[in-house]
């Protein structure tokens, strides 16, 4: 009876040992991490390779089969990582407490753990195997003892975690504080500066028509009083019976030239230039307004790149599958066709997209711990020669060579060295600024951020070492 109540409650270390089973491996999690759009949880290289099965199956949760986005939709379990451990541990604890103490017919730790006989009579007997009360409850005691440590130490790094959790997000609020006081300014001395530039233009403008208004004025008074002298005149000549000679001499001496005449009706060039100067830069700021408006906009919206590696560009030993979007680096080259965009002496592809304004992102999953590079070129880069991967050559990228991370050749360390592996690289290119950032995908820890090449064509450049492998994140 008391064997199948227990069965039927169930064996609360085998359900955890269960939690912590990857459902692909069926082993315990190892680098756990979940599916956000439905909760499943799985050893991440598994995932990974299933993600990039030849079924490409990449987008459908193993489990379930709701569809996730491999770029965005995946993190790391850090919480389940943690239980991992303690499960470890208490087993490993469960295994050193209860050895001696399996049952030699199913293999499993005996359920009475001292003689009942023993417990009732004393002396203790030593013709049977059993343990004495005392030896029982000092070993049950050790076992305790050991597994409340075990407990203690998972809520000191709950607790740790917790407290750099509360770090972390201090420290994110005041970056992003900086940033909104940042931003603020910038725009209210942009604003400063139209407004300026607005007050200055209207008041030459303003000024220009003054000056037609005055003129206008000046000629439309001097028409009229030319007018009045013609009427006069010609009221004199009508009421003369006889005209004389020195009525005409007197007469053509008051009226004014033709050549004075026009002088007034005509505005002079120097105004019109004034006038034409408006004009052009009226012109002028609706192509920098539309200009200002597209590259704001763009430059305001982070949009995700669809790279696809350019095979004409790929060195002969390396291998691209999965239609475009993974690499790996063989020993021996292919037979393939000579172009002058192919890369001859490195291991070198570059993607097929190009940009020049905008912001942009890229997500690289590092399928192998080898040596590796991955960021941007000039597209004029050099194909056919050797060259060193820094800004002087035309490449601004992150690579890894032995046991080291480095953002250029010769090796320069970067300021912030990972404490782990990195499996996926973001990258992040704002061409308006003239920048590109690398970050740890998993993570969203910034590794580097240099200037990129401002006003210039780039391509996603990559690079593999030795049997390495590389893909782009769907």
């Amino acid at each position: 009876m008391a064997a199948a109540a227990a069965s039927a409650a169930g064996n609360p270390l085998r359900d955890l040992c269960d939690e912590v089973t990857c459902p692909i491996c069926l082993n315990g999690f190892k680098d756990p991490v979940t599916i956000t759009t439905c909760g499943h949880n799985f050893c991440s290289t598994c995932l990974s390779s299933y993600c990039q099965g030849p079924e490409k199956s990449g987008t459908t949760c193993p489990q379930c089969r709701k569809t996730f986005d491999q770029g965005q939709n995946i993190i790391p379990n850090r919480s389940l990582a943690n239980v991992v451990e303690i499960v470890k541990k208490f087993r490993r604890a469960k295994q050193k407490s209860g050895k001696g103490n399996l049952c030699e017919k199913y293999h499993r730790p005996v359920q009475v753990l001292h003689c009942d006989i023993c417990g009732t009579t004393n002396p203790h007997s030593s013709n049977h195997g059993s343990p004495t009360v005392q030896k029982a409850n000092d070993a049950n005691k050790e076992f305790i003892d050991n597994f409340l440590e075990m407990l203690k130490e998972g809520k000191q790094n709950i607790l740790a975690r917790q407290s750099g959790g509360e770090k972390e997000s201090k420290d994110l609020l005041r970056h992003i504080k900086v940033e909104r006081e940042k931003a603020t300014s910038l725009f209210k001395g942009l604003h400063h500066f139209l407004e300026d530039q607005e007050k200055q233009f209207l008041a030459e403008m303003v000024e220009v028509e003054e000056e037609i208004i005055r003129k206008r004025d000046s000629f439309t008074a001097f028409y009229s009083q030319e007018f009045s002298l013609y009427e006069r005149i010609i009221q004199k000549i009508k009421n003369s019976q006889q005209p004389n000679d020195e009525l005409f001499t007197e007469i053509l001496n008051s009226l004014q030239t033709e050549e004075n005449i026009a002088s007034y009706s005509s505005f002079q060039p120097a105004l019109k230039w004034r006038i034409w100067d408006v004009y052009d830069t009226n012109h002028i700021l609706e192509e920098i307004t539309k200009h200002f408006k597209d590259t704001l906009l763009s430059g305001l919206q982070l949009q995700k790149a669809n790279i696809t590696l350019d095979p004409n560009t790929a060195h002969p030993q390396l291998t691209l599958f999965l239609d475009g979007k993974a690499a790996e680096l063989h020993e021996y080259c292919q037979e393939l066709p000579k172009n002058p965009e192919r890369f001859d002496l490195l291991a070198v592809v570059l993607g097929r997209e190009e940009f020049k304004e905008g912001r942009h992102f890229w997500e690289v999953n590092i399928e192998s711990q080898k040596e590796w590079a991955v960021g941007i070129s000039r597209k004029s880069v050099k194909r056919k020669d050797l060259f060193s991967f820094n800004t002087e050559e035309g490449i601004s990228m992150l690579g890894r060579w032995g046991d080291n991370y480095r953002f250029s050749l010769p090796p320069n360390p970067l300021p912030h060295i990972p404490d782990k592996k990195l499996k996926r690289i973001r990258v992040c290119l704002n061409s308006a600024a003239g920048k590109i950032s690398f970050f740890d995908a998993e993570t969203g820890t910034l590794l580097y951020s240099t200037t990129s090449f401002p006003g210039e064509i780039v391509l996603p450049f990559f690079w593999l070492g030795s049997c390495a492998q590389l893909s782009i994140c769907q």
